[in-house]
């Protein structure tokens, strides 16, 4: 959206130009705002919470830690700084045994977690759960980084094919005008 000089004119932003005059700034804007987060909520969402694309998310991978130890506790700060490593982000969710982890990650988007307590560290081994998929897979510390990227990547090429798939359901080939109105009444598209 081009702006011109509306609001330069109003906050007096100018710069001098070749000939050493006050010149106000041409300004644009790209119009993103809440509107592209909320249609992507609601083309995402589904019956157990928001499903938040894994570009704009602001939390990556839960982390669930089921018994608050100094051990789980500093191996949980591990894995959030391993997973922080590869550029996600990722919080810690500490269990008292009252509150329900797993669906309140679900609620709040967040497309991955993992487990994490007194089994995962006697095994060695961690269940990470991939909740846009309804997916789960088992990796170890030396895989974690790999499988947590590929889990996303899954995520966002699912995400990116559910999307055109709605798309194209709504499309049809219409050239009558009432079968074009009768397409803009069932909110589609005609072409």
């Amino acid at each position: 959206y081009n702006q011109g000089e509306k609001y330069s004119r109003l906050l007096e932003i100018s710069y001098k130009n070749d000939k050493n005059n006050p010149t106000f700034v041409k300004q644009t804007c790209y119009g993103l705002t809440e509107r592209p987060i909320g249609a992507s909520f609601l083309q995402f969402a589904d019956e157990r919470g928001l499903v938040v694309p894994p570009k704009i998310c602001p939390i990556h991978v839960g982390i669930i830690c089921f018994k608050k130890s100094k051990e789980i506790e500093k191996n949980c700060l591990e894995l959030k700084k391993r997973i922080e490593r590869i550029g996600l982000k990722s919080k810690i969710f500490f269990s008292s045994g009252k509150e329900r982890l797993f669906e309140i990650t679900e609620k709040q988007g967040i497309p991955l977690r993992i487990g994490y307590g007194p089994k995962e560290i006697k095994n060695g081994r961690f269940e990470i759960y991939n909740r846009v998929i309804n997916k789960k897979i088992n990796s170890d510390i030396n895989q974690l980084s790999r499988d947590i990227q590929n889990e996303i990547r899954l995520i966002e090429e699912f995400l990116f094919k559910k999307s055109g798939d709605t798309i194209e359901k709504h499309i049809s080939e219409s050239n009558l005008k009432k079968n074009i109105l009768s397409n803009l009444k069932n909110q589609g598209v005609s072409k």
